[in-house]
């Protein structure tokens, strides 16, 4: 209950007053709509407290709260004068007359503000943020206040992911939408759009409310035909780059093509995943991420993979989208990469007992090749009576790694397969019948995994020997998945509500088959295979109401579930276990005017063990980690989480901001007791125990822009807390972790022949084992560029990162400094680009990392000083 007492402590805080509605209609002398008028409320002083753009039909509708006896109301429009009137603040309708009136400017510059608002649209000009430097829209993107990119190519709005990226209104990507933002030039695009409380279902829209916002790009012309294209060279060692991604964009079709490949550390597979919320749930439904086998892999740097991958990849890929009759949409959406990586690191780890301490040395050179084949054929018919959708999809995976590893004692040969399929179809509709909406959905997928490990010499002898003879371990896995859910749902609006009910069953049947041998094929005993068969059912009945009056939103979510599960195994008692479940969630939005947006939620969740964490043999996972799941008792973890969130965004001034805060307590039938010998050895088994976990987050962001010196600055912060027990070595420990977070960033570019970039970001990191501090980690992060245009086509950046990692008394700094120059041809789209990277030759870089119980710190191989010439082009 303390999350909804401060939710609304919040709001009746800042708010305390009734709220009014004042609309109208502009009109001309002539009695003409006036359409673009920018409407404001403001005080006596002229403060802004709310504001409107009137249609094309001249209305405007504008909700406000204030507590002020009179309020001014304003109306500023093009070739018309201004007009202005006292008014009482009550809820009440104008009828505005103004008249033409030229007003002469003497040597003034009107300039059209870089970011405008008209409903819940909001219109980033893309001139406005772009500089000389920049040649892709994602280069743009992040500049734009309210509006992040994530290492990973995810992007935010307000702090929370987009739900759709559209081109033009369209959807080509579903999701992979990195890809176009990499590589579309940013001079073919006008102007970024965030849609705001967008449904992207068009049916339902105005019926179900969203609280997620989607992207759209809008290009310059009706009809683009534009891409990129790149081809480099450089050394040491040898290397190369080569980038051909044409684009067609149109009102009927729509086209993405792509090859890209380098030796350079890009790792342009990251292109083809799914960032967006919504279709990673349709994949996480129908598709597994299960990883049982693994070789022991090094940490990934926090810098950019550029400093370190060592790779070749080769992709391609082809995104079509045709629109047919009948409003029906064909996309064809088919990618295959190619990647080879390798990586040289060493890591010492320390795991700190009560008891005791133990240290792991671990050097590894490891390499991965990984073939990943994806084909998807949909088609959609989205307008305001009919919504239909069907998509085919077939994924393919074949991963081999190999990793040479010498831990002070023994050279370890580990080498991994893991080819996998998948198919899987989706179909959803929406049938208008009456005054309701009639859903109906069904999913259905297959999968099929192996994992194969081997490792030389074999592990774990003192507990194998008297079995085998264990010169070499040899595990293998095979995993089959079947995957049916259908739902039927009606919508019904009544007056300020929207009820919700469906109902509707899944099965799910999985095999999971493992067994764990020698070189000559050799079995271990039972006690070290498993043959799971595992059966789940479930039925369920979900009524969502919602609720929409002025600037409340309320949605009510009441799902009952019925599950059933037949698990069976010959090394485990067949369990036949029912559940029911009912499992709550409520969201309340409340926006008390234009710049102010607070949101509550509150759920309750219940999650069951999967196979992937509930089989009774032994499983060797990798050379040092030999894992059991002994008990009888389905895993559960019962959660309740809350959150409380303000927004504000004032586009007229550029500005944007976010406070958040999570707390969330999951409370677990089953605890994990973890025993490891001198040698790093571990044994994970459970036991049952009741425990629970708490999670406690407060984030915050501000973003704005300046135009007049054309800068966007932003600051962030973010504090997490973190408690939960666990067993080691036959010990209960419980253990604590703190983390604060603070970054900045700074995007000026003052003057036509310089800018200047900055991207910060301190970490502080503290463990607690029973209430005892354990470790301490601090980590700085600086990002410098100094870019100077000296003459006209040309182009210098010095670039330097600075990190610096400290723990307790040890510091680890790494500095990189990078040069880039460029020239573009005259009344041409080329250029000619030279780097020289890594200048002063940073060999290793040093990543210290932490847990509930141990203390890592891993040095890892980085590429060495290179120098790459290349020529690119936008067309």
């Amino acid at each position: 209950m303390k999350p909804l007492f401060i939710f609304f402590l919040i709001i009746f805080s800042v708010k305390s007053f009734s709220q009014v509605i004042i609309s109208g209609q502009v009109l001309s002398k002539d009695l003409e709509s006036v359409s673009h008028a920018n409407v404001t409320i403001t005080d006596s002083v002229g403060l802004i407290l709310a504001y409107d753009i009137t249609d094309k039909n001249g209305k405007f509708s504008i909700a406000l709260d204030s507590e002020l006896a009179t309020l001014k109301l304003n109306v500023r429009a093009l070739n018309y004068s201004f007009h202005s009137e006292i008014m009482e603040n009550k809820s009440q309708e104008f009828e505005i007359h103004l008249f033409p009136e030229i007003t002469v400017l003497n040597e003034a510059v009107i300039k059209q503000r870089p970011i405008r608002q008209r409903g819940d649209t909001i219109n980033y000009d893309v001139s406005a943020f772009q500089e000389q430097k920049d040649r892709v829209i994602a280069d743009v993107l992040k500049k734009m206040p309210g509006i992040e990119i994530e290492p990973g190519g995810r992007i935010l709005y307000q702090g929370n992911p987009i739900n759709k990226y559209y081109i033009e209104g369209m959807d080509l990507l579903e999701g992979k939408y990195r890809l176009a933002n990499d590589n579309l030039p940013a001079d073919a695009v006008s102007r970024v759009q965030i849609l705001e409380n967008h449904q992207p279902i068009k049916i339902l829209d105005s019926v179900v409310h969203s609280n997620q916002a989607a992207l759209n790009i809008r290009l310059k012309k009706n009809i683009t035909t534009t891409g990129t294209a790149e081809l480099g060279a450089g050394f040491t060692p040898l290397l190369w780059k080569a980038n051909l991604t044409p684009m067609f964009f149109s009102k009927q079709q729509q086209m993405i093509a792509s090859y890209q490949g380098n030796n350079i550390g890009e790792d342009v597979s990251l292109q083809l995943r799914t960032l967006t919320l919504s279709d990673l749930m349709n994949q996480s439904e129908t598709q597994t991420h299960y990883n049982w086998l693994s070789v022991s892999n090094a940490l990934t740097p926090p810098i950019p993979e550029k400093r370190w991958l060592d790779n070749e990849v080769h992709l391609g890929t082809v995104n079509f989208l045709t629109k047919w009759k009948n409003d029906y949409d064909f996309r064809v959406n088919a990618a295959y990469y190619n990647d080879y990586q390798k990586q040289l690191s060493n890591s010492k780890t320390t795991y700190y007992f009560p008891s005791d301490t133990i240290s792991i040395v671990e050097n590894r050179r490891n390499s991965k090749l990984t073939n990943h084949l994806n084909t998807k054929f949909s088609l959609l018919k989205n307008n305001k009576s009919n919504y239909f959708q069907n998509v085919l999809e077939f994924k393919g995976n074949w991963e081999n790694q190999h990793g040479m590893l010498y831990n002070l004692t023994d050279l370890i040969d580990q080498k991994t397969y893991k080819p996998s399929y998948s198919i899987s179809n989706r179909f959803n509709t929406i049938l208008p019948v009456g005054k309701q909406f009639i859903t109906v959905s069904s999913h259905i997928s297959y999968e099929s995994k192996q994992e194969n490990l081997s490792i030389v010499p074999g592990q774990f002898t003192e507990m194998l020997s008297d079995l085998i003879e264990t010169f070499e371990n040899r595990q293998t896995v095979d995993f089959e998945r079947f995957y049916l859910e259908n739902h039927v749902g009606i919508t019904k609006q009544l007056g300020y509500f929207t009820l919700a009910p469906k109902i509707g069953s899944q099965f799910i049947a999985q095999n999971f088959d493992s067994q764990l041998g020698n070189q000559d094929g050799a079995l271990v005993g039972e006690s070290f295979q498993n043959d799971l068969n595992w059966k789940q059912f479930k039925n369920y009945f979900d009524l969502n109401v919602q609720f929409k009056k002025r600037n409340w939103k309320v949605s009510l979510d009441l799902p009952v579930q019925y599950y059933l599960f037949a698990i069976s195994d010959p090394n485990l008692e067949k369990i036949s276990t029912e559940r029911l479940l009912a499992l709550p969630s409520l969201s309340i939005g409340y926006q008390p005017n234009s710049f102010w947006v607070m949101n509550l939620n509150a759920n309750l969740d219940n999650q069951f063990g999967n196979i992937n964490n509930f089989y009774f043999g032994y499983l060797l996972q990798n050379y040092r980690s030999l894992e059991r799941i002994n008990t009888s008792i389905l895993p559960h973890t019962f959660s309740q989480n809350y959150s409380v969130s303000v927004n504000y965004k004032n586009p007229i001034k550029s500005l944007f901001g976010s406070l958040n805060y999570r707390f969330s307590n999951s409370k677990n039938n089953l605890i994990y007791n973890q025993t490891m010998d001198e040698n790093g050895n571990s044994i994970l088994v459970t036991e049952e125990n009741d425990n629970s976990s708490i999670n406690h987050s407060v984030s915050g962001k501000i973003s704005k822009y300046f135009s007049d010196i054309r800068s966007t600055v932003g600051f962030n912060t973010n504090y997490t807390t973190q408690k939960q027990a666990q067993v080691f070595n036959g010990e209960l420990i419980y253990f604590r972790n703190y983390g604060w977070i603070m970054g900045a960033k700074i995007n000026t570019n003052p003057w036509d022949w310089f800018s200047f970039e900055y991207d910060g970001k301190v970490l502080l990191n503290q463990n607690q084992i029973n209430k005892h501090p354990a470790h301490k980690i601090n980590s700085f992060q600086h990002s410098f560029s100094l870019n100077f245009y000296p003459f006209d086509n040309h182009f210098f950046q010095f670039r330097t990162d600075y990190y610096r990692n400290d723990f307790n008394s040890d510091k680890h700094e790494t500095i990189f400094s990078d040069l880039k120059y460029r020239f573009t041809f005259p009344k041409t789209k080329i250029d000619l680009e030279a780097r020289w990277t890594n200048i002063f030759s940073q060999d290793y870089f040093t990543t210290v990392s932490n847990s509930s119980i141990y203390y890592s710190q891993q040095t890892s191989k980085l590429r060495p000083s290179e120098f790459f010439l290349s020529i690119k082009f936008s067309f």
